[in-house]
């Protein structure tokens, strides 16, 4: 039995601000990520001496990325969500920004048989192209937050609201903080229900949901929006608590899905 739910561009939000490549070396750690991270990123891109590679981000890959493949990569801007035509097709293709369905300008400038590594729909997803121009593959179990393609103005933060209702939960807002929970809550709560941090809020009805210490959630609007993260983690603790890894990916220009398949055999798909 497989279960289609639907997904949208709040699967990750992550607040870090990378500086510029000239401020740092080339291979130096992503600020705000592990120091591992990126040695780890280009051995699940599987570079080969001779591979044309194209980096999407700021640069922070590509001393190691040229060692591997004993050439220059084709390095754009952590805006390029067309990736660049002009070197295409890749080998291999590397991101270094979220986003929330992989760009179909990479999947199109990739070869057949190339791998694609990207912060896909809230975790880094490692890709094959198939020769039908889909590709598939699974999330890693690498965790980071990363800056997204597009970056939108922060806004500003909500002023407390004076009549938000307390209640109290037995679900600590720190688990959203745990990779695996935030990753599942993502898929199933988008795309009503926005979060910033621990807040979740309900664009339609206006609803939010913030902690209010350790065991208790003040509500705004006419919608218990915290409910549906507290329903949530039940149905992530029932489904044997699931990390990012354990989830296939795939896309092509139709649709594109994250997969999870139960101990039971049963398959539950989100499209991103």
């Amino acid at each position: 039995m497989v279960t289609v739910l639907h997904s949208d561009d709040q699967l990750l939000r992550a607040e870090v601000d990378l500086a510029t490549t000239a401020e740092r070396s080339p291979a130096a750690p992503l600020p705000g990520l592990p120091t591992d991270l990126p040695s780890d990123l280009v051995d699940a891109l599987d570079v080969r001496p001779g591979d044309r590679v194209l980096e999407i981000g700021p640069g922070d890959l590509t001393a190691l990325l040229r060692d591997a493949a004993d050439r220059e990569p084709t390095v754009v801007g952590p805006s390029a969500a067309e990736g660049h035509t002009a070197g295409a097709p890749y080998d291999r293709i590397i991101a270094t920004c979220a986003v929330p369905r992989l760009p179909l300008a990479w999947l199109d400038q990739c070869a057949p048989g190339g791998l694609i590594v990207a912060p896909v729909g809230g975790a880094v997803a490692r890709l094959t192209k198939r020769h039908d121009g889909r590709a598939a593959g699974r999330f890693l179990h690498h965790q980071a937050a990363f800056p997204p393609l597009h970056r939108d103005p922060a806004p500003a933060p909500a002023a407390p609201d004076p009549q938000a209702r307390r209640r109290t939960t037995e679900l600590d807002a720190r688990a959203l903080d745990h990779p695996g929970f935030a990753f599942w809550a993502g898929l199933r709560l988008a795309p009503t229900i926005t979060r910033s941090g621990h807040t979740l809020h309900d664009p339609t009805s206006g609803s939010t949901a913030r902690p209010d210490g350790p065991a208790a959630v003040a509500l705004s609007g006419p919608r218990d929006v915290w409910c549906l993260v507290e329903a949530a983690h039940r149905n992530w603790l029932a489904h044997n608590r699931p990390r990012p890894e354990w989830f296939a990916v795939e896309a092509g220009p139709e649709a594109q899905y994250a997969a999870y398949t139960a101990p039971n055999g049963t398959t539950t798909r989100w499209v991103l």
